[in-house]
């Protein structure tokens, strides 16, 4: 059921981007999956999808105005951030980036030391916060895998 409310979720997501750019698109995907799952643990018995599709759908309004708003060198940022996060950094330990152009910044925290994925793949756990230049924020506990080519990808 859980996973189900997750899939509708992500149509969801997709759907709601429409032909937004790229950026919008990734960032409603993932601002539904974390409104998913905010969600799916505030309801309870037969209110969980509601509260589940609720968060889903807010989630990915937030979560595509912020993609919506970075720039190319955001992302870079973010990116570079995020590995090195993942491959170095402490659990609890911060790693915090910013663009003076943009005047958008973020954090990645780790905040579970590497463990091997259901599928092989060494995972951490993180917080991200993403902050635009307006105060706009949004954070999302997440988990990244380690790729075969040694990329670190969000898989939610």
């Amino acid at each position: 059921m859980r996973m189900m409310a997750m899939g509708l979720a992500a149509a969801m997501a997709v759907s709601v981007a429409g032909c937004e750019t790229s950026n919008q698109t990734t960032g409603a995907v993932i601002g539904a999956g974390a409104g998913a799952l905010i969600g799916s643990q505030i309801g309870r018995g037969s209110g969980r999808i509601a509260a589940t599709a609720i968060g889903a759908v807010l989630g990915a309004a937030i979560g595509s105005e912020i993609g919506r708003r970075l720039d190319e060198r955001d992302r870079m940022m973010y990116a570079q951030t995020a590995t090195y996060a993942a491959e170095s950094a402490a659990v609890g330990q911060a790693q915090s980036w910013e663009n003076p152009q943009s005047g958008n910044r973020g954090t990645v925290t780790p905040t579970s030391a590497a463990y091997r994925g259901n599928d092989g793949r060494q995972c951490r756990n993180f917080s991200e916060t993403i902050t635009l230049k307006d105060g706009k924020s949004e954070q999302i506990n997440g988990r990244r895998c380690k790729n075969a080519d040694g990329s670190w990808e969000f898989v939610g």
